[in-house]
């Protein structure tokens, strides 16, 4: 009989589109009383197409200041093995050739069936690193994987808001999604980790 602790598991990934969040807040550029959070349907060119406009299935958000945020709702998925570390990151474009940086935050907040729902108030235990544009036009880029650690979840859902906290000035950095990965969760019991975590980004 082979042991579950001498089972090499491998990371799956699970890409989520921007298209498929659930609510999308953006920063105005005022200032003062007038920086406030607002829906950010009322925003011009929320939704694009950044692969040059060509229709190849590539489609963004836009988020227009530092600030704006865009939010997902799911239930947590028994099939991750949250006694291991879950790892994510973010998925991003920009039409130009800059190789400037772009630094987005990610919070989450669990809950249970029943409670209200709530903003993301929880940070990754790694957060996600300050991230430079490929250089190329439309080039799709990925930040480097931050990490929720093993033993951190158990709530019956969970809220994740994909904050673009800071953004150089000569990018205009398009949102396209987020990326999991994680050891799916194969037994009932405690799954030993002999996997390294990901690092192809």
């Amino acid at each position: 009989m082979i042991k579950d602790r001498n089972i090499h598991y491998k990371y799956k990934k699970d890409f989520v589109p921007v298209a498929t969040f659930t609510t999308f807040d953006g920063r105005s550029t005022g200032t003062g009383a007038d920086d406030t959070l607002q829906d950010a349907v009322s925003e011009a060119s929320l939704f694009e197409l950044p692969d040059g406009g060509n229709g190849l299935g590539v489609v963004g958000l836009k988020q227009a200041a530092a600030g704006s945020i865009a939010r997902n709702f799911f239930p947590l998925p028994s099939y991750w093995d949250t006694g291991n570390d879950i790892h994510v990151r973010v998925w991003w474009t920009e039409e130009g050739t800059s190789s400037s940086e772009i630094t987005y935050n990610i919070l989450y907040e669990e809950l249970s069936l029943g409670a209200s729902p709530a903003a993301g108030s929880t940070e990754l235990d790694t957060p996600l690193v300050a991230d430079p544009h490929c250089g190329v036009a439309n080039g799709i880029n990925a930040t480097k994987w931050g990490t929720i650690n093993a033993d951190s979840l158990s709530a019956d859902y969970l809220i994740v808001d994909v904050e673009m906290e800071v953004e150089s000035a000569d990018l205009n950095a398009v949102l396209l999604g987020i990326e999991w990965a994680y050891l799916p969760k194969l037994t009932d019991g405690a799954q030993g980790k002999l996997t390294d975590d990901p690092t192809d980004a």
